[in-house]
Protein backbone atom coordinates (compact mmCIF):
# COMPACT_ATOMS: atom_id res chain seq x y z
CA UNK A 1 0.00 0.00 0.00
CA UNK A 2 1.66 3.49 -0.85
CA UNK A 3 2.19 5.98 1.65
CA UNK A 4 -0.26 8.26 0.13
CA UNK A 5 -2.97 6.27 0.41
CA UNK A 6 -2.18 5.39 4.64
CA UNK A 7 -2.55 8.90 5.10
CA UNK A 8 -6.04 9.14 3.44
CA UNK A 9 -7.31 5.67 6.19
CA UNK A 10 -6.45 7.09 9.86
CA UNK A 11 -9.15 4.52 10.39
CA UNK A 12 -8.22 1.64 8.60
CA UNK A 13 -11.45 1.23 6.60
CA UNK A 14 -11.64 -1.18 4.06
CA UNK A 15 -13.70 1.23 1.72
CA UNK A 16 -9.88 3.13 1.31
CA UNK A 17 -7.86 0.07 0.97
CA UNK A 18 -6.61 -0.86 -2.09
CA UNK A 19 -8.14 -2.90 -4.82
CA UNK A 20 -6.20 -5.97 -4.45
CA UNK A 21 -6.01 -6.01 -0.76
CA UNK A 22 -10.10 -6.67 -0.67
CA UNK A 23 -9.84 -9.29 -3.62
CA UNK A 24 -10.94 -11.71 -1.59
CA UNK A 25 -13.95 -9.59 0.23
CA UNK A 26 -17.46 -11.72 0.54
CA UNK A 27 -19.09 -8.63 0.62
CA UNK A 28 -17.76 -7.03 -2.47
CA UNK A 29 -20.27 -8.41 -5.10
CA UNK A 30 -23.41 -7.42 -2.64
CA UNK A 31 -21.84 -3.89 -1.00
CA UNK A 32 -21.23 -1.04 -2.84
CA UNK A 33 -18.18 0.29 -0.66
CA UNK A 34 -16.26 1.74 -3.43
CA UNK A 35 -16.64 4.84 -5.53
CA UNK A 36 -18.12 3.60 -9.26
CA UNK A 37 -18.93 6.78 -12.10
CA UNK A 38 -21.43 3.99 -13.20
CA UNK A 39 -23.22 3.75 -10.17
CA UNK A 40 -23.24 7.54 -9.87
CA UNK A 41 -24.54 7.91 -13.54
CA UNK A 42 -27.30 5.64 -12.75
CA UNK A 43 -27.97 7.64 -10.06
CA UNK A 44 -27.92 10.76 -12.05
CA UNK A 45 -29.84 9.53 -14.82
CA UNK A 46 -33.15 8.53 -12.89
CA UNK A 47 -33.33 11.93 -10.96
CA UNK A 48 -33.08 13.84 -14.32
CA UNK A 49 -36.06 11.72 -15.64
CA UNK A 50 -37.81 13.60 -13.02
CA UNK A 51 -36.39 16.64 -12.33
CA UNK A 52 -36.38 18.07 -16.17
CA UNK A 53 -39.97 17.59 -16.34
CA UNK A 54 -40.53 18.76 -12.88
CA UNK A 55 -38.93 21.99 -13.48
CA UNK A 56 -40.07 22.40 -17.09
CA UNK A 57 -43.35 22.52 -15.42
CA UNK A 58 -42.75 24.97 -12.81
CA UNK A 59 -41.24 27.37 -15.47
CA UNK A 60 -44.39 26.72 -18.01
CA UNK A 61 -46.88 27.40 -15.07
CA UNK A 62 -45.13 30.76 -13.49
CA UNK A 63 -42.77 29.84 -10.88
CA UNK A 64 -39.97 29.45 -12.00
CA UNK A 65 -38.54 32.09 -9.79
CA UNK A 66 -39.52 29.87 -6.76
CA UNK A 67 -36.66 27.54 -8.22
CA UNK A 68 -34.31 30.06 -7.01
CA UNK A 69 -35.29 28.84 -3.53
CA UNK A 70 -35.32 25.26 -4.24
CA UNK A 71 -32.12 25.71 -4.80
CA UNK A 72 -30.97 27.36 -1.88
CA UNK A 73 -32.63 24.74 0.13
CA UNK A 74 -31.01 22.10 -2.08
CA UNK A 75 -27.83 23.09 -1.35
CA UNK A 76 -27.96 23.61 2.45
CA UNK A 77 -29.64 20.29 2.62
CA UNK A 78 -26.82 18.22 0.86
CA UNK A 79 -23.81 20.40 1.65
CA UNK A 80 -25.05 21.68 5.34
CA UNK A 81 -27.59 19.32 7.08
CA UNK A 82 -27.13 15.88 5.24
CA UNK A 83 -23.78 15.84 5.41
CA UNK A 84 -24.01 16.62 9.42
CA UNK A 85 -26.74 14.12 10.55
CA UNK A 86 -26.11 11.58 7.93
CA UNK A 87 -22.39 11.39 5.92
CA UNK A 88 -20.48 12.14 8.78
CA UNK A 89 -21.20 8.78 10.01
CA UNK A 90 -20.37 6.95 7.06
CA UNK A 91 -17.29 5.14 6.24
CA UNK A 92 -17.03 7.29 3.22
CA UNK A 93 -16.32 10.44 4.97
CA UNK A 94 -13.53 8.69 7.38
CA UNK A 95 -10.91 8.88 4.08
CA UNK A 96 -8.57 12.11 4.96
CA UNK A 97 -9.49 14.75 1.99
CA UNK A 98 -11.53 18.01 2.10
CA UNK A 99 -14.38 16.55 -0.50
CA UNK A 100 -16.43 13.78 -0.38
CA UNK A 101 -15.65 10.85 -2.54
CA UNK A 102 -18.89 8.75 -2.43
CA UNK A 103 -22.07 7.52 -3.98
CA UNK A 104 -24.28 9.80 -3.53
CA UNK A 105 -22.76 13.04 -2.43
CA UNK A 106 -19.64 13.11 -4.49
CA UNK A 107 -17.74 16.43 -4.60
CA UNK A 108 -19.47 17.28 -1.24
CA UNK A 109 -16.75 19.74 0.97
CA UNK A 110 -16.40 17.68 4.45
CA UNK A 111 -17.70 20.89 7.04
CA UNK A 112 -17.71 17.97 10.13
CA UNK A 113 -15.51 16.00 11.79
CA UNK A 114 -15.95 11.92 11.00
CA UNK A 115 -18.11 10.21 13.68
CA UNK A 116 -18.09 6.96 13.34
CA UNK A 117 -20.66 6.00 16.27
CA UNK A 118 -24.32 5.05 15.13
CA UNK A 119 -26.93 8.03 14.84
CA UNK A 120 -27.93 9.39 17.70
CA UNK A 121 -31.73 9.52 18.14
CA UNK A 122 -32.34 13.17 17.34
CA UNK A 123 -30.58 12.56 13.71
CA UNK A 124 -32.58 9.25 13.07
CA UNK A 125 -35.53 11.67 13.75
CA UNK A 126 -34.93 14.04 11.62
CA UNK A 127 -34.65 11.87 8.96
CA UNK A 128 -37.90 9.77 9.45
Amino acid sequence: MSATKKDKNPYKICTWQTETECAGCALSSTLKCRFNWGDLSHFMGIFIMFAIPSIIGVVLGGWGWYLLGWFAFAMFFFHVWESYILCRHCPYYAEEDKTLHCIANYGVYKLWKYAPQPMNRSEKTQLF
